[in-house]
């Protein structure tokens, strides 16, 4: 963009030029400034307001309005935009009354050169924000997840996955490809990748791979299908969701507990239960006496209206907030 604008610049022969996007009154975003590098702060500064007087919404057409600046004067084309307008200012500092109407029809005739281009940044600003979104949804999830090609090779993994792949405990990236800790896993994990991608039934392909581990519990995979059954054209990639049986609730469960303003105490007990624990394991984890931890216990019945432990335990799990840094979570 910065080439095509500076040659905008001396096809116009202004000494400064400015390019602001609007999508909202008064709220512009500079995508090329550019001339004039020891110009006075107020002359780029009138240049802004210029183009905010001349981005009024809704706009009807493109136009040109001269302004002046402490040293010269203003032209500002505005290019309304499916999306938003774009104002286009060149500051002109010898500039007589011949040249500034110049300055005007070159600013016109340069609008129909400007507009498609502008208009395809729009688009692709846009789809780059939406893909932005998508991207952090897949990264804040805490849920493991990695977006595999045909053969494996590791296109996208998530920051909950990175950090199963430092752990170095199940699962690892070799060459740029998901490899188990086992030869057996790894082939494993291919031949599902294969049979997603290669199933009539794209809906319905859910294979589900365990990745073993030295001394804990295997993780478990699911390898999914990024396209769907009515699809024209199938993506060559799967995603995998990774689920670790033996992870720690308690980053998952602290967060449900204040929304359910249970104290300190409270929490600690609640964390050892959703864990495992009995309720006389979780004292003697705690440093308790058993009749303390039931009295607290009662408490937290009390507070989350359940009954029993069972109850509590799936309802902190149910309330859980699956999000990865959960544990600086404010609840309103």
């Amino acid at each position: 963009m910065a080439g095509m604008l500076a040659a905008v610049r001396s096809e116009l022969g202004a000494d400064g030029l400015q390019v602001i996007w609007y999508n909202a009154p008064g709220d512009g975003v500079v995508l090329f400034a550019a001339g004039i590098e020891h110009a006075d702060l107020s002359d780029w500064v009138g240049m802004s307001d210029l183009a905010i007087k001349l981005a009024e919404f809704p706009a009807t057409g493109s136009r040109v309005r001269e302004g002046a600046c402490p040293r010269g004067c203003l032209m500002t084309l505005a290019i309304p935009l499916s999306e938003g307008i774009v104002t286009v200012t060149g500051m002109f500092l010898r500039a007589n009354e011949a040249a500034r109407r110049a300055s005007t029809q070159t600013l016109l005739r340069l609008e129909s050169f400007l507009r498609p281009f502008l208009e395809l940044w729009a688009v692709t600003r846009a789809s780059s924000a939406h893909h932005a979104g998508l991207a952090a949804a897949i990264d804040h999830c805490d849920v493991a997840t990695l977006i595999l090609d045909r053969r494996g090779g590791v296109i996208f993994a998530n920051s909950a996955c990175e950090a199963m792949l430092r752990s170095k405990d199940g699962i690892a990236v070799r060459g740029g490809k998901l490899c188990g800790s086992t030869l057996s896993d790894t082939l494993r994990v291919q031949a599902a990748i294969e049979h997603v991608l290669g199933s009539p039934d794209a809906g319905q392909a859910r294979p589900i791979v365990a990745m073993r581990r030295a001394k804990r519990r295997p993780l478990m995979a699911t390898i999914m299908p990024a396209f769907t059954a009515e699809d024209e054209i199938r993506a060559e990639v799967v995603v995998a969701y990774l689920f670790d049986p033996e992870q720690d609730l308690t980053v998952l469960v602290e967060p449900a507990c204040r929304y359910y303003g249970l104290s300190t105490s409270e929490t600690r007990l609640t964390c050892r239960l959703a864990a495992g624990d009995s309720l006389a394991e979780a004292a003697v984890s705690l440093g308790v006496r058993e009749q303390t931890a039931r009295s607290c216990l009662k408490q937290i019945f009390l507070k989350t209206e359940t009954n029993r432990q069972a109850e509590l335990v799936s309802l902190m799990v149910k309330s859980a907030v699956r999000v990865t840094g959960v544990g600086k979570v404010q609840v309103f």
